[in-house]
């Protein structure tokens, strides 16, 4: 027949099981074979051109079992360039069925992981008489994702009813093809500051006062851009000797790509990558086009907002063609696209610590004992990031005593503005609301020195533009900002510090966003945090939200994760970057794991740095941290401060 088959037949059962099929002449090997909690596996690595090699893997959910998320795990361990098709008979609601079953849920985390993904196509792929459903599934990771194409639903075969077969192209050179003659670059001997001279001299031509209003003139503006850059190309960088069909792209888990592209603007890179990735033929699937275009800004250079400068708490930033994009501003007030990899991070020596405190010398004696006594007893190190979280995808540097001390986009109490506003919106009048008389408690102690107080709660205005997110009714954030700006003047602006806006409801900055937790304005002294996510049932029905009573194990993880959310971000209105020193109520968060990993103490490189603006009594903040972890059943936070008063 010309194939090779690879197969997992179910055992005592006739009939059943997993095969792969692949043509003799593709060089491949088996690499898993097994069976897991009635999960049926077979997988396979094919040698390619363009990825080394690449992992392909069928599975078998029944019905009646569970998804054994580990496989997905094991076979991303064995080859991170990865294809999983299969039927996992998992529905998910915005897949097109009625509802999420226990797999689709299952899914749902699996992608939230983000090591994993799914092709978005909700075309059903089960049918019977009237009833349609999405069962089977073609994930994968990427960039090796990105290269699949012409994914198609087919009728069942031999029968009017069943599951119908699922075909895709994947661009990856499995197969020997004849060599291309079409030009070629060598991205490696670019001269890029060439490029960006040349680059900048041709974008000089166009007419920056002219508006971009109309499809036609973005049309416009990006042939302008596309001949600017071929102009600058043809000129910095030669040509390859290379006769590759498909353009050599670095492995991302391990070298990044040219510095140069991190110089441009969002408009330029939106056009360059794709170039850049295909020698300019345009071989990316449309999704991914759109994917791109969302990203980079629409092809259209954005207005420079010096309030996005200090974005908190975020989503793991947008995922494409293997790279994290999220937006950098320079020090000459510029913004542009930046994308990152996998970060190397190492965490911090004794000696990095160290220099990060500064002089202790002058510090009462109780505050030097509580940042350097005992710390190996009371601090873990912040562990290597996996993936999806934040320091895999963020270069953090450490943010030094001396750099929090030169900042100047921090809230400092002074005469009498030292009081933060909180100002509920929505409803928090439902049996699984944040204890928001609770939460400030905790914020009152943590910023000694500072009032807290409740604004009475106000409701949605009109003028709060939402949307609906599969299902998810989401306000954007500057609505709420503007609400705050302009009610400034009805709140006692001499005592005034800062102000904060909650709400129980899911909150999104803009369009290429799924949503944030948080967001602070420095500046201007305001933040929007939600608490909707922090809710253990957040997946569940808004019918289940609003009925059903906390149990008592949800109402801590619920209480747990609203105070470590407000200290964290105001922590950032005072100045305060992400942590990477210890694990601390600092570090920076991608997903619900890491913000549970969070604790709800500073590290000593942290305490001292908020110390030096507030100069509060440590010993009393703790034994105050104690009674209040004791009244509200914070039993691991009781015991930490506990000890921790020991060692000062």
């Amino acid at each position: 027949m010309g194939y090779n088959i690879f197969r997992n037949d179910r055992v005592g059962k006739l009939g059943g099981g997993v095969l792969l099929a692949v043509k003799q002449h593709i060089k491949c090997r088996e690499v898993l074979n097994k069976t897991s909690q009635m999960n049926e596996i077979i997988a396979i690595e094919v040698e390619t051109q363009l990825f080394k090699s690449i992992l392909i893997a069928s599975i078998y959910v029944p019905p009646t079992a569970k998804m054994d998320l580990n496989i997905f795990q094991e076979l991303y361990n064995i080859n991170n360039n990865c294809i999983i098709v299969g039927d996992l008979n998992a529905t998910l609601h915005h897949m097109g069925s009625a509802k999420a079953n226990a797999r689709g849920r299952q899914l749902q985390e699996l992608f939230k992981e983000g090591f994993i993904e799914g092709v978005d196509d909700d075309t059903p792929t089960f049918e019977k008489n009237d009833y349609e459903v999405k069962l089977d599934w073609l994930l994968g990771s990427q960039p090796l994702l990105s290269f699949t194409s012409n994914v198609e639903t087919h009728p069942p075969i031999g029968t009017s009813c069943g599951h119908k077969p699922l075909t895709f192209d994947i661009s990856i050179g499995a197969e020997p093809k004849p060599a291309s003659p079409r030009m070629s670059f060598n991205f490696k001997a670019a001269k890029w500051s060439k490029f960006r001279s040349k680059l900048d001299q041709q974008l000089m031509l166009w007419n920056n006062d002219r508006r971009l209003d109309s499809a036609l003139d973005i049309e416009e503006y990006t042939s302008f851009i596309t001949n600017s850059i071929l102009v600058a190309t043809q000129e910095a960088v030669p040509l390859s000797k290379q006769t590759n069909t498909r353009p050599m792209i670095s492995e991302v888990t391990k070298s990044a790509y040219p510095a140069g592209l991190l110089r441009m603007s969002a408009g330029t890179l939106s056009i360059y990558l794709r170039m850049f990735l295909n020698n300019g033929l345009p071989v990316l699937r449309p999704q991914s086009i759109a994917a791109m275009r969302t990203i980079v800004g629409g092809g259209v250079i954005p207005s420079y907002d010096p309030q996005w400068s200090n974005k908190s708490m975020e989503l793991p930033p947008s995922q494409e063609f293997g790279l994290s994009w999220y937006w950098e501003t320079m020090k000459d007030g510029r913004r542009y696209i930046g994308h990152s990899v996998n970060m190397n991070f190492i965490p911090p020596n004794t000696k990095l610590i160290a220099e990060a405190l500064g002089d202790i010398s002058q510090l009462p004696r109780d505050m030097q004992m509580a940042v350097t006594n005992k710390l190996h007893e009371s601090f873990q190190p912040v562990p290597i990031p996996n993936h999806g979280d934040w320091l895999r995808y963020h270069e953090e540097k450490g943010q030094t005593l001396k750099a929090f001390e030169q900042t100047t986009s921090k809230a400092v109490p002074h005469s009498t503005f030292n009081t933060i506003y909180i100002q509920p919106v929505g409803s928090f009048n439902h049996p699984r609301a944040a204890p928001l008389n609770v939460i400030i408690q905790f914020a009152r102690i943590f910023f000694a020195g500072c009032e807290v107080e409740l604004l009475p709660t106000i409701d949605f205005s009109k003028d709060m533009k939402y949307r609906e997110n599969h299902g998810i009714k989401q306000y954007r954030t500057d609505g709420f900002y503007n609400y705050l700006s302009q009610t400034r003047y009805f709140r006692d602006t001499s005592r005034e510090l800062l102000c904060v806006a909650v709400t129980m409801t899911d909150i999104y900055p803009d369009e290429s966003w799924n949503f944030v937790y948080g967001e602070a304005r420095v500046k201007d002294g305001l933040g929007v945090y939600s608490f909707a996510r922090l809710d253990p049932l957040f997946s569940e029905s808004s019918q289940i939200l609003l009925s059903v009573p906390l149990t008592k194990e949800e109402r801590i993880v619920m209480l747990r994760r609203c105070i470590k959310i407000l200290l964290h971000e105001l922590g950032h209105l005072f100045g305060l970057n992400h942590c990477i020193y210890f694990i601390c109520l600092m570090n920076g968060a991608n997903n619900q794991i890491e913000m549970d990993r969070q604790t709800l103490y500073l590290c000593p490189v942290c305490l001292r740095k908020l110390y030096s603006t507030l100069y509060f009594d440590v010993r009393h903040m703790y034994e105050n941290f104690v009674y209040l972890c004791e009244i509200y059943g914070l039993e691991e936070e009781r015991l930490w401060y506990r000890k921790r008063l020991n060692c000062i």
